[in-house]
């Protein structure tokens, strides 16, 4: 099964990867990002509405995620057991071997 939000998104430095596999990840994503008003919305709650609307839900995220480093961000989304992580470059990747 497919959902959403479930991409890669922008931040100030670099770019991390979001995935809120449950509805209880969706829940909390909102609640981290500061929109728990998506939470009262019948179609932001209804998963097949929300793969359905996946650029609409990603333009959400990606304003939170622009607005914070990566480092900012992943230590936010990590803290409330969201599935996250960063997108390494080829030089992150040589210096972290």
């Amino acid at each position: 099964m497919r959902f959403s939000p479930f991409d890669c998104y922008p931040t100030r430095d670099g770019a991390i990867v979001i995935g809120a596999g449950t509805e209880e990840d969706w829940v909390q994503l909102l609640h981290v990002i500061g929109r728990q008003d998506l939470a009262k919305d019948a179609n932001y709650m209804d998963r097949s509405w929300r793969v359905a609307s996946n650029h609409i839900v990603d333009v959400i995220v990606a304003a939170w995620t622009q607005t914070h480093s990566n480092g900012s961000a992943l230590s936010k989304l990590d803290a409330s057991d969201i599935p996250c992580a960063p997108v390494n470059g080829v030089a992150d990747i040589l210096t972290s071997a």
